[in-house]
């Protein structure tokens, strides 16, 4: 079979390094590190949480078809996929800087909308990166290094850092944001 071409390689990455915003962002650190800042499970936090998680895609669920409907003219699918990805990266930065559960769950809210529109169109462009006869190959292989980028070297990193934190220069606690005051 043909190696990949690098316009596929790059696709295929994409989705190893975006794999790992989704674990670690999505469903198995900032969860849990939300809950415990805004009370613990059972508590009035989970319910937040919840809620900024049905916030966030009644939003996209919204936005998604005006989306899909701008990027089917030529030349704005790379423009809003940067656009996108760049928001969605400051308002990730906004969140190392807040010292309250509100605070979090507002930017989580927002990060999540635009990391997932961004992922709107990366998903469109499978089409433009590859031939139909490889494309299944391709999608398959992003799929899998998915997985891969999602579940190895950033989510160890993390575990090692909540396990560890204490020998850390800056703790790694509920309070950990308050060290970088704006």
């Amino acid at each position: 079979m043909k190696k990949f071409s690098k316009e596929e390689r790059s696709w295929i990455m994409y989705d190893w390094a975006n794999s790992a915003f989704a674990t670690i962002m999505l469903a198995a650190v900032f969860p849990v590190f939300f809950v415990g800042m805004a009370g613990g499970e059972g508590t009035p936090g989970s319910m937040w949480w919840a809620r900024g998680i049905a916030i966030a895609r009644l939003v996209l669920g919204i936005a998604a078809p005006v989306i899909g409907a701008i990027i089917a003219y030529k030349g704005y699918k790379m423009r809003l996929f940067v656009s996108f990805i760049s928001i969605g990266i400051l308002f990730h930065l906004f969140l190392a800087f807040q010292a309250t559960w509100q605070m979090l769950l507002v930017g989580y809210i927002f990060t999540s909308i635009f990391w997932s529109a961004s992922n709107i169109i990366y998903d469109s462009y499978l089409p433009d990166v590859t031939t139909k006869d490889r494309m299944d190959r391709v999608s398959a292989w992003g799929f899998a290094m998915g997985y891969i980028g999602g579940s190895t070297i950033p989510f160890l990193i993390s575990i090692i850092l909540i396990m560890f934190g204490e020998q850390f220069p800056v703790p790694i606690d509920n309070t950990w944001p308050c060290a970088f005051p704006l």
